[in-house]
């Protein structure tokens, strides 16, 4: 397993945020964390400015990136994230994560191995099992970016779910004749 970094944002008044920087501080130090930065108004806005950037800069690493958008209830945050670090650890990608604890989503971006040719590949497998894991635990998995070779063989909009009907009663009723990107869309709409 690769390098982490935690990242906390707090806000609220002074007493407060005091007393929760000591106990993330004290989960940092009980978890053999190797150093901390504290950072105040322009450093703190800088920073959240360059996560914001965090997967583009990854995609820049990789020859051919993929880049997976995983959605989930945020009480299987944890378990969602482990099993996606595990899977693409085990499978020797290079990858980032990037989890958003209060949301119930993580970005990843991975190096395809360049397999792809019939589905077969690493690649395609190691999609399908996330999305697999992330419909176990009620979430979905979208594929952001893809090389144009591998599309045909992934799940670009994850699992339709239940809102399929509505969203295809919407486009039907705003495109009746079906002219706006067919079957482009979730579910081929």
């Amino acid at each position: 397993m690769g390098s982490y970094g935690v990242a906390v944002a707090m806000e609220t008044f002074a007493p407060a945020v005091a007393r929760m920087k000591e106990e993330v501080l004290a989960m940092g130090r009980g978890l053999d964390a190797v150093g901390h930065v504290v950072l105040m108004e322009a450093d703190h806005r800088r920073f959240w400015l360059s996560v914001s950037h965090l997967q583009a800069a990854a995609s820049g690493q990789f020859r051919t990136p993929v880049a997976l958008q995983l959605s989930y209830p945020i009480s299987q945050g944890d378990t969602v994230a482990e099993y996606a670090e595990r899977s693409l650890s085990e499978a020797g990608m290079d990858h980032t994560l990037l989890v958003h604890v209060g949301t119930g989503a993580s970005v990843i971006t991975l190096a395809h191995d360049g397999e792809g040719a019939g589905g077969q590949g690493a690649t395609v497998s190691l999609i399908h099992d996330l999305l697999a894991h992330c419909r176990e635990n009620g979430g979905n998995l979208m594929v952001q970016s893809a090389p144009p070779g591998l599309k045909p063989h992934l799940k670009m909009w994850g699992e339709p779910g239940p809102d399929l009907l509505v969203m295809d009663r919407i486009k039907r009723e705003l495109d009746p004749l079906g002219i706006f990107s067919p079957g482009r869309f979730v579910g081929q709409l």
